[in-house]
């Protein structure tokens, strides 16, 4: 079977990001499957050394075909960002895709998530601040933009005539902070979307194509197995699945084509933000 799982075995920066670039570098086609611009993957070439929030770490191989999954949530900004400075650097993107399935991190998920770390006080999770945990709080609750949207203006317009009433009330109400315009805020997301359209497709087919073809596919996860959202040290977790059903899911891969799980671990275990000191083990007694 052509699939290799990349993930971490504990609280992530176990060295994930050097690793993926090794395997890509022999892969076809590598998926990015959960995750956002919370992630932090530094791989270094002969290139030079490059810093990755969003983009797969096998992008560096123009030979593959490198794509963001539907797990992912994606900041436009920083995704542009990391583009932008990649086409400085003469990094060909002609092989990037993301799924157009995968939602959009907003301003206001952005926002919310900086004030509400300050209202938990001592409380608070220790969050990255870059709006992930309400983002995949908008998808779960039907209430997302997705890529396919960021990329239509109608879309747009649409999904913030619905939802960004609801969301400047709570702005307002708990957070006492300032409501964002609709105008502004659709003129943003439409130049957002402009640059990315080239790259939003229907990822799916495309790695259910490449397993048919028996290609070599390397699925790439973030943060670690002990910050997943259900089996981590919760409620010091990430917001998705970290684990490697999590990247099946993520990367729109089916649990059998995979052939092998690579867990990344170091000696010493450390982490972002708050992480109990002693977590939870499941022990055989507990019922």
């Amino acid at each position: 079977m052509p699939v290799t799982i990349v993930m971490g075995g504990q609280w992530g920066d176990e060295g994930k990001g050097k690793l993926t670039d090794h395997l890509a570098a022999a892969a076809e086609v590598n998926v990015r499957a959960n995750g956002g611009a919370n992630a932090g993957h530094t791989v270094q070439t002969d290139q030079g050394i490059f810093k990755f929030h969003l983009l797969p770490s096998g992008i560096l191989n123009a030979a593959s075909l490198s794509i963001l999954g539907a797990g992912v949530v994606v900041d436009p900004k920083v995704l542009i960002d990391e583009m932008n400075d990649l086409a400085r650097r003469e990094i060909p993107l002609t092989g990037f895709r993301i799924s157009d399935r995968a939602h959009a991190v907003l301003p206001y998920h952005l926002l919310a998530d900086r004030l509400d770390e300050i209202r938990r006080g001592g409380d608070s999770i220790g969050t990255t601040l870059r709006g992930i945990g309400p983002a995949y709080g908008d998808k779960v609750m039907r209430r997302g933009l997705r890529m396919i949207d960021l990329v239509d203006p109608l879309s747009i317009r649409a999904a913030l005539s619905r939802e960004l009433p609801r969301w400047n009330l709570m702005l307002e109400r708990v957070y006492e902070a300032e409501p964002f315009d609709l105008e502004d805020l659709a003129s943003q997301l439409a130049s957002y979307g402009e640059h990315l359209r080239p790259y939003v497709t229907a990822t799916e087919p495309i790695v259910a194509s490449a397993l048919a073809d028996h290609k070599h596919i390397v699925v790439e996860c973030a943060q670690g197995a002990m910050l997943d959202v259900d089996y981590g040290t919760y409620p010091f977790v990430t917001s998705s699945a970290t684990t490697a059903a999590g990247a099946c899911q993520g990367a729109g891969v089916p649990p059998t084509s995979v052939e092998r799980i690579v867990g990344v671990f170091k000696a010493y275990s450390t982490g972002l933000g708050r992480v109990p000191c002693q977590p939870r083990l499941m022990m055989p007694s507990d019922s």
